[in-house]
């Protein structure tokens, strides 16, 4: 594939088709591999993953695929599990369905779990007051369902799916990845 805009479109292109290391995404997937290759050697035992990204746009779907992808490769041990926001209906851009569709294929391939988020649903629950009480702080703005507040509240969901773990579970490979995907 020549790198560019394509009937895929710009973004799925330069996060998934680049294979150039003279190409800037190149380097910087290489960079990221990197640092999560030095957090898994820090760990004991097994790790876990977690990847939060969107499915609509290019650097959620298409580098969260690519990283979904090569975790599996490198870790076929590991559990991976996927918080993935789905876009609104309404749309952002005019590619989020086909990069929804492509990213969603890659979740099914490599992921053990896919927690799924609507955009639509968090944008709708921050409206709510009753939402406000369960975040630090409140809603920013007052108003509520800006990104801020739809990052909080994904936030928030996620915290109980991760924490507390103690030290030597965390430092074991024990987590609650590893037990919701079991």
């Amino acid at each position: 594939m020549a790198p560019g805009p394509t009937a895929l479109g710009p973004a799925w292109i330069s996060s998934t088709a680049t294979e150039d290391p003279l190409q800037q995404e190149f380097r910087i997937l290489d960079q990221l591999y990197d640092g999560i290759r030095r957090e898994a050697e820090e760990s004991d035992g097994c790790p876990n993953f977690l990847l939060i990204h969107s499915l609509a746009g290019g650097s959620g779907s298409g580098m969260g695929s690519r990283v979904l992808e090569h975790l599996r490769a490198q870790f076929p041990l590991s559990h991976i599990a996927a918080a993935s926001v789905a876009p609104r209906a309404a749309g952002d851009t005019p590619m989020q369905s086909l990069n929804s569709v492509m990213a969603l294929s890659f979740l099914q391939a490599y992921a053990d779990m896919v927690l799924l988020f609507s955009n639509q649903d968090l944008m709708d629950a921050c409206q709510r007051t009753s939402v406000a009480a369960l975040l630090p702080g409140g809603l920013a703005g007052g108003s509520g369902g800006g990104l801020s507040d739809i990052n909080r509240l994904v936030a928030h969901n996620l915290t109980g799916f991760l924490w507390p773990l103690s030290g030597a579970d965390a430092l074991g490979g024990v987590g609650r990845i590893r037990d919701a995907v079991r």
